[in-house]
């Protein structure tokens, strides 16, 4: 009962960037500040990395503060965004803001 609770609070946009992405801290740092203590899993090669398409990061000081990043598409990529409305919004525009990219509440509102 309780997953079935936690899921119902879940809440997706999608973007489709067409630029690299900020490093995978730096959305981090934007959405808990500096020196958070997280756990964080995907696919950047480096640190520095900005070519990441799969990512989720999450704050070990409050382990329901979590988001997940993972593509829909790679031709046109498109990256669906998975967590807690507030969060899944403010990473939404903030990537939006540093991809030079379109949010919204379908990915079929992206070329495919």
């Amino acid at each position: 009962m309780l997953y079935f609770l936690l899921k119902m609070e879940e809440y997706t946009l999608y973007i489709n960037p067409k630029m690299e992405r900020p490093r995978f801290k730096d959305i981090a740092h934007f959405l808990w500040g500096e020196g958070v203590d997280l756990d964080s899993d995907g696919n950047s090669e480096t640190p520095d990395d900005r070519n990441w398409t799969e990512l989720t990061l999450i704050n070990r000081n409050d382990g329901s503060e979590r988001i997940d990043i993972d593509p829909v598409s790679y031709d046109p990529l498109i990256l669906k965004i998975v967590g807690h409305k507030g969060m899944v919004s403010r990473v939404a525009v903030f990537l939006s803001e540093a991809c030079g990219c379109k949010v919204s509440e379908s990915a079929s509102e992206f070329e495919i």
